[in-house]
């Protein structure tokens, strides 16, 4: 590359990999998250103790750079009853960034993640340049990432990145620095290596061999955390098979092979088992206290017993990955709501989280249509994403934490790979734009916002998100709330909804959207308003129709809202019965109120909502 543009990406990468040093914690909140504490605790385990078992000295160590919370959700296994107690999550993650862990703690993991980011940037800007100026490969490949919830993961002490980095570090290697039309000779034309450097490397060290090695060893890595990662394999494979490269082939199958083999194998001496998603118990707890287990050693139940039958089968159900041996139980209808979700959806689609994606899509369509190695690299990516929607129902977006869509995150390096020509050079001027325009509040704030009733989803209320569609099929959509009043379910925001007994607070400075859920159609409702603050002017919209009254605290004012349509009719599965699918019928209700008051509860302590109205529902008509 040329001096200037190497120059440029070395400044941002020194730039990035040492902006995590200069933080004692990384994130917010101020306590972990999601999956992190057990990826933590095992990557501080295995630098400091060499082993994988979870004992009270090792939760102590949570509360050296998280004291101010309780740690929730730590995920821990046993195959004993719990008389030894290992991490639940696969450790391949936590074993490579052990080291960067023994030397700055959780900083270290931000450290390990930033590197990967760092390769990834460097990787995609080699592959662009065989069909592009290097500052354009650059820009392209500085903007794919960062402009997107990359720089977001790098921040989250969990292994999203490292399977990124596979799925990217799969297709480099596989579908770029190895040639199958190139003389199986040494070639140092992948590496940029001289060739008299080159030369003195033994013969069986070559360029390509080097690069199928690569390829399959770093997808390994991934398919080890998530085997489905294994699908980003098949453009690999197609390509060494439409070239007739069969010992390359066989190379590439047995170096994944002889990878996750040496990950269970490890993870069989470490714990007994070759990952701690098979043939063992699992479950989540929360930390109150260091160095004071969570869970208590339990005797052995009789074999043969009826309750001994029912602890192996919840054994299986906690598991992890048994669930992949089951037949999906999703409909039609179920499925295209949700790839309506996945491309748009207000929290997790791919529109607004990686508008790089949809570029990448329209260069591919226009300039590499015809190529099929890169059309299987699509279908792996539509071949999983299938995967997603159907074997995880309620939960394809990444569960109870998420920032975008977290499953689907790791195969995102994919899009890049579609991609030749870059024309016109300023197509990349709208991906940035779009980037600022939803991504700017993640870039710049990756460590998270402080808001109320706090969400790692908080981005999501800023005004460009609102024009997308909320994703009510998603079982755990963080930062809302929801409430049944008789057969309706009232869902919104915290920050606008707030069940309190038979009231319904509704927040002040700015409309709140509620989604009104039930399973009959409705043609009116009928509320009693009350305002703490005098003269409150209060207006409802919902689909076309709006009334407008004014309350105050001293009386209830009662207003009848005629519902002309439902927003939409959904289908749902019957909690009581998951075969069941109902129709559901949804409304979308805006109430904006003119002022507000904060509500004063001596005996509850400080309890802080901007309350615009209390809403009490007095009937409805269907």
């Amino acid at each position: 590359m040329s001096r200037g543009v190497t120059l440029a990406l070395a400044c941002l990468s020194l730039a990035l990999l040492i902006l995590p040093l200069t933080h004692r914690k990384p994130g917010m909140p101020a306590t972990l998250k999601a999956d992190e504490p057990a990826y933590y605790l095992a990557a501080l385990s295995l630098a400091r103790d060499g082993d994988l078992r979870c004992e009270p000295e090792d939760l102590a160590r949570l509360y050296e750079e998280f004291p101010y919370a309780p740690i929730q959700n730590l995920i821990l296994s046993t195959d004993d009853g719990w008389h030894t107690v290992y991490y639940g999550k696969p450790y391949a993650y936590s074993m490579l960034a052990a080291p960067f862990a023994a030397l700055w703690k959780a900083n270290g993991l931000v450290v390990f993640n930033t590197l990967l980011l760092v390769a990834m940037i460097w990787m995609s800007t080699f592959y662009l340049r065989r069909y592009n100026a290097d500052w354009l490969a650059a820009l392209f490949a500085s903007g794919f990432f960062l402009m997107s919830t990359t720089y977001r993961y790098v921040y989250w002490l969990q292994p999203e990145m490292l399977n990124m980095f596979a799925t990217a570090a799969c297709l480099f290697f596989g579908l770029h620095a190895f040639e199958p039309s190139r003389d199986p000779s040494r070639d140092p034309r992948a590496f940029g290596t001289t060739r008299a450097l080159w030369s003195r490397l033994p013969a069986w060290l070559t360029t390509d061999r080097v690069a199928i090695v690569a390829s399959a060893s770093a997808l390994a890595v991934g398919v080890y955390n998530k085997p489905m990662l294994a699908a980003i394999g098949l453009p690999v494979c197609f390509r060494l098979v439409r070239h007739r490269c069969w010992r390359q082939l066989l190379l590439w199958l047995a170096a994944a092979a002889v990878t996750v083999g040496i990950f269970a194998g490890i993870g069989q001496v470490l714990t007994g088992h070759p990952t701690s998603y098979l043939g063992i118990d699992r479950q989540g707890y929360n930390v109150h206290t260091p160095h004071v287990m969570p869970v208590e050693p339990k005797e052995p139940t009789p074999a043969g017993t009826p309750v001994a039958a029912a602890e192996a089968e919840l054994g299986k159900e906690t598991a992890g990955w048994w669930w992949i041996f089951g037949v999906p139980q999703v409909s039609l209808p179920e499925l295209r709501e949700d790839f309506v979700y996945f491309l748009f959806g207000r929290h997790v689609g791919l529109v607004p989280y990686h508008p790089f994606a949809v570029i990448a899509l329209g260069l591919f369509l226009a300039y590499g249509r015809r190529s099929a190695v890169r059309w299987t690299v699509l279908g792996s990516l539509a071949l999983i994403t299938l995967f997603f929607l159907t074997f995880l129902h309620h939960n394809w977006h990444g569960g109870g934490g998420f920032v975008g869509n977290r499953y689907f995150f790791m195969l995102y390096p994919a899009f890049l790979f579609l991609v030749t020509r870059i024309r016109p050079d300023w197509i990349v001027a709208p991906g940035f734009a779009a980037g600022g325009l939803f991504i700017g509040s993640l870039v710049f704030s990756p460590y998270g916002l402080a808001v109320p009733s706090p969400t790692l989803q908080a981005h999501g209320r800023n005004h460009p998100f609102q024009a997308f569609p909320l994703e009510l099929s998603l079982r755990e959509l963080p930062g809302y709330f929801g409430a049944a009043r008789g057969d309706i379910y009232f869902y919104g925001r915290k920050d606008h909804l707030r069940p309190e007994g038979e009231e319904l607070w509704i927040g002040a400075g700015g409309p709140s959207e509620i989604w009104i859920q039930s399973l009959e159609p409705i043609t009116e409702l009928t509320f009693d308003v009350r305002s703490q603050a005098p003269g409150n002017e209060v207006t409802f919209e919902i689909e076309g129709a709006s009334e407008r009254i004014v309350a105050g605290p001293d009386q209830l004012t009662r207003v009848v809202l005629k519902v002309p349509r439902p927003t939409m009719v959904r289908n749902d599965r019957d909690r009581a019965a998951w075969e069941r699918v109902l129709d559901i019928y949804v409304y979308r209700m805006e109430i904006r109120t003119a002022t507000g008051e904060m509500p004063r509860w001596r005996e509850k302590g400080e309890h802080y909502f901007y309350l615009g109205c209390a809403l009490t529902l007095v009937g409805e008509d269907r």
